[in-house]
């Protein structure tokens, strides 16, 4: 009908000011912040580092004992270095799996948190955490990981299996996976 062409047309030079006034908001901020911009769009055109690419920024470890989380925090640290889109988060874990963005500061609002924060606080709710780090991923500008104690992935299996099936990229760790580690108790133990 007439009035259909007529509201349509009219909404699409509504909509076009709307996008004509955001791009010169835009490209004023890619121009005072071409260093942001640049990792911006690298994300948003999903242009990554291949892994062979991310593995050569890592620096060999000391060779000297320590514990795997202590192993995996420097590492997980090392890749945020390499991917500024690289975000982290734990269900209610992060001390004992040590998988905190150093200076990455905190998601969230209040509390000395922000939206720039890159360490993401799950509470107790691993499925929840899946789900939203593969939330993430699907959205395709940051590269999320997410951590909890191996016995607790049971919790989380089915969104572990969607980021599998789906090919999205999430890294899920899982510490504390040995009988070996005891004091926490039998609850916290995968075997």
């Amino acid at each position: 009908s007439d009035e259909t062409y007529e509201f349509f047309a009219t909404r699409k030079e509504e909509l076009k000011k709307e996008y004509d006034t955001w791009q010169e908001t835009y490209d004023a901020w890619k121009e005072a912040n071409p260093d942001l911009a640049s990792v911006l769009e690298k994300a948003v055109s999903k242009e990554r580092l291949s892994a062979d690419e991310v593995l050569a920024m890592i620096p060999e470890g000391s060779g000297s004992a320590e514990a795997t989380r202590a192993s995996g925090s420097n590492i997980i640290n090392n890749i945020a270095e390499a991917l500024p889109t690289y975000v982290s988060g734990s269900a209610d874990l992060h001390g004992s799996n040590k998988n905190y963005i150093k200076g990455g500061g905190d998601f969230g609002s209040g509390l000395g948190k922000d939206y720039a924060g890159k360490n993401f606080y799950y509470g107790i709710r691993e499925h929840g955490m899946g789900g939203i780090a593969n939330g993430i991923a699907y959205g395709g500008i940051f590269t999320p990981s997410c951590a909890t104690f191996l016995v607790f992935a049971d919790y989380m299996r089915a969104t572990m299996r969607i980021a599998s099936l789906a090919e999205i990229p999430v890294s899920y760790i899982l510490t504390h996976d040995s009988i070996g580690v005891g004091e926490d108790g039998p609850t916290h133990q995968p075997v």
